[in-house]
């Protein structure tokens, strides 16, 4: 969606070649600091990055938005902490 929506050649992700990968979003630019890769991700991940000059920043013609969900168990009982992560979200809405 992202990368088709404001680049013409690109087909699908499965002609990358991957190495390595991390979900952990604090990891992923230290690589692409070093020029070994490169990604997307939201602005503030890029603001939080300990050395953010090493970066290049591309801003998108289309800017791309994905709506979230919160999906809540019913048979289970809400974790206290769970209820303060979702009010400290809800308060940034």
């Amino acid at each position: 969606m992202l990368l088709g929506a404001n680049y013409s050649e690109f087909q699908h992700s499965n002609l990358f070649k991957t190495k390595e990968f991390s979900n952990q979003i604090g990891l992923i630019l230290e690589p692409v600091s070093m020029g070994l890769g490169f990604t997307v991700l939201p602005a503030h991940a890029v603001a939080a990055f300990q050395n953010p000059q090493l970066v290049r920043i591309h801003r998108l013609a289309v800017p791309v938005n994905e709506t979230l969900h919160l999906a809540i168990r019913r048979e289970r009982p809400l974790q206290n902490r769970m209820a303060t992560v979702i009010a400290e979200i809800r308060n940034c809405l």
